[in-house]
């Protein structure tokens, strides 16, 4: 839960232009948390389960949010003026946000969609609309970071 609140620091720290002032505690941050999720990737290895699926989706979605901070970092504290305007990365950053926006919409269905007979694991409401949030915050930025 604290490294879902270090990201949403980020994308709140890129939306009000303040990534360029919080870079370095938020970095730390992010690469605490990133050691975090990756031990609790390696630690549990057994595959199909569960823990390590969603521990990998974190790991995934804060090396995310430390691109989009170093992205608006870089460009004097806008993420309007992203210096790495070249068509790879362009590509790279609208492909990671409509992937973003793919996992927004399946954390809700997840939670909204799954039926009462299935033998699918449904996921809190709260959870998913939180966890949709941070997706769709995160599909946003690398959209404005492009």
């Amino acid at each position: 839960m604290a490294a879902l609140v270090v990201i949403c620091a980020v994308l709140s720290a890129v939306v009000l232009g303040w990534a360029a002032y919080a870079f370095a505690g938020l970095a730390v941050l992010l690469v605490a948390a990133l050691a975090w999720f990756i031990f609790r990737a390696v630690s549990r290895r057994q595959p199909g389960k569960p823990a390590t699926a969603v521990a990998v989706y974190r790991v995934m979605l804060t090396l995310l949010a430390g691109w989009v901070l170093v992205g608006a970092a870089r460009s004097g504290m806008s993420a309007a003026d992203h210096p790495a305007h070249q068509l790879g990365v362009i590509i790279v950053d609208l492909g990671a946000a409509v992937a973003l926006v793919i996992a927004a919409s399946g954390w809700l269905l997840a939670a909204f969609a799954v039926p009462e007979d299935s033998k699918s694991v449904r996921v809190p409401a709260l959870v998913a609309v939180g966890q949709a949030a941070v997706a769709a915050g995160m599909a946003v930025s690398l959209y404005a970071i492009s």
